[in-house]
């Protein structure tokens, strides 16, 4: 019962509460799947737009999901990271460890490019406040299940402009 109440909250307190034009949090901070900190803004290019995606590495099912439908719809568009967009995944697990993270996004580049190593896609691991401020500032909320051992939450991809503003939902 204890479990049933739980996952019934969580699923009341997820959700997409959309901030079109609003600006995305830039100035936290994120370690890469190579061990460097940086600012969400260095992410960012005058040049193409970013989609950024709330996700974690061990989620049971619905991120991986997400992840390999992203990639077909951005490979069916003819779109190449790097060139045409910037492909951001953040962890909604403060915990996770950046080898799950680099696995992931091999697993993401591998589907989108056929190449593991593909430029313009970043799969971010951070600290919870920085991960709970990019949620906050795109409408985005999760809420971790105890009981479950997971995250509850939406599939969301957001689109970005070069400067962070929020100019579509994908969800």
């Amino acid at each position: 019962l204890q479990s049933y109440v739980e996952l019934q909250n969580a699923k009341e307190s997820t959700g997409v509460d959309e901030k079109s034009g609003g600006t995305v949090a830039l100035k936290t901070r994120f370690m890469d799947t190579t061990g460097n900190w940086s600012s969400l803004k260095e992410f960012f290019f005058e040049d193409r737009p970013v989609f950024l995606a709330m996700n974690y590495a061990d989620c049971p099912q619905l991120c991986q999901n997400q992840l390999k439908i992203l990639a077909e719809k951005f490979s069916e568009a003819e779109m190449v990271p790097g060139k045409d967009f910037e492909f951001i995944s953040i962890s909604l697990d403060p915990r996770e460890a950046d080898i799950r993270t680099r696995e992931v996004k091999q697993n993401f580049s591998r589907l989108l490019t056929g190449d593991a190593s593909s430029e313009g896609i970043h799969f971010l691991v951070g600290k919870k406040a920085d991960i709970d401020s990019v949620a906050n500032s795109i409408g985005f909320k999760y809420v971790y299940v105890p009981s479950a051992g997971h995250y509850s939450h939406a599939p969301l991809c957001v689109a970005l402009t070069a400067e962070g503003k929020i100019s579509r939902y994908i969800h």
